[in-house]
């Protein structure tokens, strides 16, 4: 590759494939260092080519680990690309499934490590191909592990911080609920449909969003049969 590199008057768009391969080839050996500086090489030299996109989004996986906010900028760059272009996602060295699959897997990663923060900020961003639906539910997710996470640290510390962590955790609640009862709206018509509302009543009464709480549980009632009195009652 690196002789084919060295040709002259090689075509911009064989050099910029070479190029991205090399980074590939780089990383299946293992060396991740090398293989970032060639990634990021290509997205640079290349810019609005299919190779420079892929090579950020590989470069974004490698840079996740220890440095998750360059990694985050990295991923929304290429989503505000994608939401300028004019047309439908095509990239042949990252399939629109394995570009669902990437980004899923690094927002999973970052709300595992509790960076909540920019596991938000990525969702907030995606764009086809990805679901509307996926990321309002990603959203919602989130905000009920960050919520969870606050409650576990509230446990652990004292007045006066401990209430306001609580307050916190709350808020991340009433945040879930009220995304799970915007996906409830958008997937309406879907067997989903009564589950995105519950989970939405049940988070926004843990987040003491109470009158909230009973605007969905009336909404779930109307989903309830006339005739099933227990079911009724249990809502």
């Amino acid at each position: 590759l690196r002789n084919l590199l060295a040709r002259e008057g090689l075509p911009p768009n064989i050099a910029a494939q070479v190029q991205l391969l090399v980074g590939r080839l780089l990383e299946e050996q293992g060396d991740a260092r090398a293989a970032a500086s060639q990634y990021e090489s290509v997205r640079r030299t290349y810019f609005g080519q299919p190779e420079a996109l892929a090579a950020s989004i590989f470069q974004a996986d490698l840079l996740r680990a220890e440095k998750p906010h360059d990694a985050v900028v990295l991923y929304k760059r290429v989503l505000s690309q994608l939401a300028a272009a004019d047309e439908a996602y095509n990239n042949t060295w990252l399939p629109s499934d394995e570009f669902r699959s990437r980004l899923s897997a690094a927002i999973d990663d970052l709300a595992s490590r509790s960076l909540f923060a920019e596991a938000v900020d990525l969702v907030e961003s995606l764009v086809a191909p990805v679901s509307p639906l996926v990321v309002v539910e990603r959203q919602a997710n989130i905000h009920r592990a960050w919520a969870r996470h606050l409650e576990d640290r509230a446990r652990k510390e004292k007045l006066p911080q401990s209430p306001v962590t609580q307050a916190e955790a709350r808020q991340h609640w009433r945040l879930a609920g009220s995304l799970w009862h915007k996906l409830a709206t958008l997937d309406s018509a879907s067997r989903q449909y009564v589950d995105h509302l519950t989970k939405s009543a049940e988070d926004f009464r843990r987040g003491q969003g109470f009158e909230q709480a009973s605007v969905v549980y009336r909404e779930l009632l109307n989903q309830v049969p006339q005739n099933d009195e227990g079911l009724r009652l249990a809502v």
